[in-house]
């Protein structure tokens, strides 16, 4: 039994460790980290911490001091998880199930955390920044997600290196933007994500400009937009 709630920490601090510390490899690295689907994720990790929460409280175990460490690792871990499916999702119901796994973690962090003294410094920061997650929650959920960016036209490069992207940036009450972005067609897919190459904005333009805009190729290296030449390695000025 006290495997098994070794077993039930550990993996709950994998899930909530493995979007973050996926996003920091591929930021390190250049890359955009992406789960290939976000939805499915997001459930899933609700419904494992509710289970492996019940279970934790159901076997009524003496926890260990590694245990109480893990308890103290968890809530901080899902609410940096929370933050970074409630930016990456279009999901309306993403936030209803990011609250259910924090609260989930919050209950072990309360129940079972040690020390003492970590407890109640993590359960006070982790109190205030839920109080923002739960107000970027009630905005996703009741508003929707936050802009709208659809890609309206892609040109590949002559040698099919590069694609780029023409995009549409609603962001509703906000404004928006025409952006262009240069994919290079390299990444890595592993089983259920995959790590991209950061694209690089090569233009930025007023919202609605992609309706006019005259967008083609002048060699592997050089994208010409309304007559004017970009290269592919230079990012547009803000």
């Amino acid at each position: 039994m006290k495997k098994l709630a070794v077993a039930s920490y550990g993996i709950l601090v994998f899930l909530y460790a493995f979007v973050p510390i996926g996003q920091l490899i591929g930021f390190s690295c250049g890359y955009d980290f992406e789960i290939f689907n976000n939805s499915v994720f997001t459930v899933f990790l609700a419904v494992v911490s509710v289970l492996l929460t019940v279970l934790l409280f159901v076997s009524k175990l003496p926890v260990s001091k590694l245990n109480g460490f893990l308890a103290l690792l968890i809530m901080p871990l899902s609410l940096i998880t929370g933050f970074c499916l409630l930016f990456s999702s279009t999901w309306r119901l993403t936030g209803v199930f990011v609250l259910v796994t924090c609260l989930s973690a919050f209950i072990l962090l309360a129940k079972f955390a040690q020390p003492l003294v970590a407890q109640i410094i993590v359960t006070t920061f982790s109190c205030l920044v839920f109080n923002l997650l739960v107000f970027v929650a009630c905005l996703s959920i009741f508003i929707g997600s936050f802009g709208c960016n659809t890609v309206v036209q892609t040109v590949a490069s002559p040698q099919n290196r590069y694609v780029a992207k023409v995009i549409d940036s609603d962001q509703g009450a906000l404004g928006g933007n025409t952006w262009v972005d240069i994919y290079e067609n390299k990444s890595l897919n592993l089983l259920f994500c995959r790590f991209t190459k950061t694209p690089v904005r090569v233009y930025r333009g007023k919202w609605g400009e992609f309706q006019d805009m005259k967008i083609s190729w002048n060699d592997e290296e050089t994208i010409m937009i309304n007559g004017k030449p970009y290269s592919v390695y230079e990012e547009a000025e803000l």
